[in-house]
């Protein structure tokens, strides 16, 4: 027997072989039977590798069968590899399970289940899990890629999702219906409905054309920042709840229009507005609301303007909330009111030395230090002594910083003192002016 190269077939063939040769009278030689088992070996060797001792030359033709029964190899050793490249190809690492080593480490696994693992061997995360250093997927439409992107990362430090553009002018954009929605730039800043946002967030549609709206809460109740079409700018709170501006801090709360702060409410608590003119300032804090104006016919610093015209403008309470005062309004006039109704006193009397009073009194004039303009009235703490329901506060008092408290006085308070004084003076001349007449009649 030999081999040809192609069909193994027996050299003796022509006689019937081993039988034939027997009919034949043609004795077994042990040299020709050895000649023919060594064409058998070196056939068998030709064909298949043994103990890795040989390789095929040519194709292995399974003719239509497949082989079974291989040793499931491991990611160091894989069962099918290629170019003598031991530690690079597939094996089975358990069953029905399927995977792909190079360099000797696991790369690929496809469970049972259809769960395709990369990078790691856990495939109960989904049906896709990828795991790396980088956790990257490289997702290109031509051109070098010079960076990463990455998306579904799952991370030791907690991040659960993430979305990784990491080229220097790279870019996160989010598209529905074949159109972008919301874009992440390269500088950080976050666009909805806008390609270029100027700003960390910013939602426009690049016109002013259309509403936009940012809101927070639920559809029936929430707080909205509208820019509309009609270019007015707002802040909405919708719902049955108390809308509230927090300053958390030490600062202050402060509004600004065209550039000019025109309010503001100090960490103090104090609530301070300002006019049309920028010079306008705020210097005491000694008052819960100061309003700066500039006066002078150029501006107000409070209009009131009622819708009919006999009314109160403006009216005082007690602290249990009882009116005591009011100014109020007509058509023509104002008038500066204090209570006095009957039913708020007890035990009235007649007013008793009104014209002592009035003679303990000592009208001034004098300068005023501000601006030495000319006044003329009482000292306060001189009618204090005379008529102390006319004056508040006390001589020569400070404040903590020392700052002096200035006495004021209500000079409505004199009106009771100089009508009694009045009617003590008639009284007076009408006792003097009968005591004539009786005199003149002798």
């Amino acid at each position: 027997m030999s081999w040809s190269g192609g069909t193994y077939t027996k050299s003796n063939a022509g006689t019937g072989g081993w039988t034939g040769d027997a009919v034949a009278g043609i004795a077994i030689d042990a040299t020709r039977h050895d000649t023919q088992d060594n064409d058998f070996a070196t056939g068998i060797n030709q064909c298949l590798t043994k103990d890795g001792q040989n390789s095929c030359t040519a194709d292995l033709n399974f003719g239509g069968f497949r082989p079974s029964n291989v040793a499931g190899g491991s990611a160091a050793a894989p069962a099918y590899t290629a170019n003598n490249d031991t530690d690079t190809g597939a094996f089975s690492p358990a069953a029905n399970a399927y995977a792909i080593a190079t360099g000797g480490v696991e790369r690929i696994r496809i469970e049972s289940t259809g769960n395709v693992a990369i990078g790691t061997t856990n495939t109960t995360n989904g049906n896709l899990t990828i795991n790396g250093t980088a956790g990257k997927i490289a997702l290109m439409n031509g051109g070098t890629f010079n960076g990463e992107v990455g998306l579904g990362v799952i991370t030791g430090d907690g991040d659960a999702i993430g979305i990784n553009a990491r080229q220097a002018a790279g870019k996160v954009s989010i598209a529905t219906a074949n159109t972008e929605r919301v874009r992440i730039t390269s500088t950080g800043n976050v666009g909805i409905g806008t390609t270029t946002p100027a700003v960390s967030i910013q939602s426009s549609d690049d016109t002013d054309t259309s509403d936009r709206r940012i809101r927070a809460g639920t559809n029936a109740r929430y707080v909205e920042l509208i820019r509309n079409a009609s270019t007015d700018n707002s802040v909405r709170s919708v719902g049955n709840a108390d809308f509230i501006i927090d300053q958390n801090a030490a600062g202050n709360l402060i509004f600004r229009t065209n550039a000019i702060e025109r309010g503001r409410f100090t960490s103090g608590g104090t609530a301070q507005f300002r006019g049309n003119n920028a010079s306008s300032s705020f210097t005491s804090t000694l008052c819960s609301v100061q309003i700066a104006y500039v006066g002078g016919g150029t501006e107000y610093g409070i209009g009131l303007r009622p819708a009919t015209d006999v009314t109160n403008a403006v009216q005082f309470q007690n602290a249990a909330g009882t009116a005591i005062g009011s100014i109020s309004t007509t058509a023509a006039a104002t008038a500066y009111n204090t209570t006095s109704d009957y039913r708020l006193k007890n035990n009235v009397q007649p007013f008793p030395d009104g014209l002592t009073k009035v003679k303990a009194l000592s009208p001034s004039q004098w300068e005023w230090s501000a601006d030495d303009s000319e006044g003329f009235g009482f000292i306060a703490h001189e009618l204090q002594a005379v008529v102390p329901e006319a004056v508040t506060g006390a001589k020569d008092a400070v404040d903590a910083n020392g700052d002096p408290i200035y006495q004021a006085v209500d000079y409505g308070k004199l009106t009771t003192v100089l009508v009694a004084a009045v009617k003590e003076l008639t009284a007076k001349v009408e006792s003097l002016e009968a005591r004539i007449a009786v005199l003149e009649g002798a």
